[in-house]
């Protein structure tokens, strides 16, 4: 399988050097986890690996996400990794990254913004998409889950989401379903 770009959250990395050497073909990304603690592994952690064959720049970042601009050519779009820590103020943290991504979305206008990771919330059940959003492509209009449950971070995600015109895509990929 050959990728252009890796989004990995939750990496425990307090360092980049420990992920670089093994990527040579691609620019590295990241943001350091939170070792709070003397024991144990760190918190957090976030990288991204973009082929050197497109051109990347961070838009922005904190210790909960890292966005970036990717292009080529004509083609441009926005990718964000994120990892909300399980103990995060939910509230406070979509609030900075709502102002964020509201932000980019103003400067980038019409570009395709991906939003991936690991926001530590249960969504329960997906909404149902139009299928003529969907058609010819490998996603599904009804997401299927598991998880049935929402908890309340997961019911200020959704409501954030929705917000920005964001989907949450759950459960809806071939290789992501049932979620």
């Amino acid at each position: 399988m050959e990728n252009d770009i890796i989004c990995l959250s939750e990496t425990w990395l307090t360092s980049p050097a420990k992920a670089r050497n093994a990527w040579k073909n691609f620019d590295t990304f990241w943001v350091n986890a939170i070792k709070d603690k003397t024991k144990g592994h760190a918190s957090g952690g976030i990288v991204m690996f973009v082929k050197k064959t497109l051109n990347a720049q961070v838009l922005d970042s904190s210790e909960s996400w890292l966005i970036i601009h990717v292009s080529r050519g004509d083609y441009e779009c926005v990718i964000g990794a994120v990892y909300f820590h399980p103990e995060c103020n939910m509230r406070a943290t979509l609030q900075g990254f709502r102002d964020s991504v509201e932000g980019i979305q103003r400067q980038f206008g019409e570009s395709p913004i991906i939003l991936a990771g690991d926001y530590n919330a249960r969504v329960g059940m997906p909404v149902e998409l139009p299928e003529e959003l969907v058609y010819g492509t490998p996603i599904s209009a009804r997401g299927e889950t598991t998880d049935v449950k929402m908890n309340p971070r997961g019911a200020l995600l959704k409501e954030c989401m929705n917000d920005m015109n964001f989907v949450l895509m759950n459960g809806r990929s071939i290789d992501d379903c049932p979620a």
